[in-house]
């Protein structure tokens, strides 16, 4: 895969990140405890993934993502 495509994965991962960032604070969302669990785990999923890629190089995009 080439690194441009690597980084647009990741950009798109980091947006979803923020998304889920944001509704998980909702007080709506914290009301539905099922979609308020999955969202949960899809922001400790992707935690992983953009606390990696902070820690890499640019030129490292491979093994971060």
């Amino acid at each position: 895969m080439a690194q441009y495509e690597l980084l647009e994965k990741y950009e798109a991962i980091k947006h979803r990140f923020e998304e889920v960032q944001q509704q998980i604070t909702d007080p709506a969302i914290m009301n539905d405890m099922k979609r308020y669990v999955k969202l949960n785990q899809e922001y400790k999923n992707s935690s992983k993934c953009i606390q990696n890629s902070a820690n890499k190089k640019a030129g490292d995009w491979k093994s971060a993502i």
